[in-house]
């Protein structure tokens, strides 16, 4: 029970297949016709090759190997230098870590504290006292500025008294 447009379908699709297969069988006939006639072509052609140009294709393949070969080892070298050296570098930074460390050490146990702590006293003083002196500068102009002007005053006094 099926439908008209099925059976149609199912008809297009047996002509496409029976129409690809005589095409394929078409092709490989052509094919095979065309291989007896490259074979028979070849078996009647002599090939003659230049010993010059033969020369050159070898030289051209040896150039491209060589080159390709030297590429490839230098890229190797230039990857095994530089792991070398990185293990070098790695191995050599413990060795100098300890050895700043000791160095650092050392150099803190030889520090006088007493003689640091008598250091920044002496500092700490003059930079007090010099402070203190600026200060001090400061105050002894003002009191001479206030006792000109006291004398100024009694002066002024004594001229009005003595006027009298």
């Amino acid at each position: 029970m099926m439908r008209n447009e099925t059976k149609m379908i199912l008809g297009v699709v047996a002509i496409g297949i029976g129409y690809v297969t005589y095409v394929n069988s078409k092709l490989n006939k052509i094919s095979r016709m065309m291989d007896v006639a490259v074979n028979n072509l070849s078996d009647s052609i002599d090939v003659n090759i230049s010993d010059t140009m033969l020369d050159s294709a070898v030289q051209r393949a040896v150039d491209r190997e060589v080159g390709y070969i030297s590429s490839r080892i230098t890229r190797d070298l230039h990857t095994e230098i530089r792991s070398q050296v990185g293990r070098s570098v790695d191995s050599s930074s413990e060795d100098v870590k300890d050895s700043v460390s000791k160095e650092i050490a050392r150099q803190v146990r030889n520090i006088d504290i007493s003689a640091m702590e008598r250091e920044v006293v002496n500092k700490a003083k003059d930079a007090v006292a010099e402070k203190f002196d600026r200060k001090l500068d400061g105050l002894l102009d003002d009191f001479n500025d206030n006792l000109n002007n006291v004398q100024k005053i009694y002066s002024s006094i004594a001229k009005t008294i003595a006027k009298d």
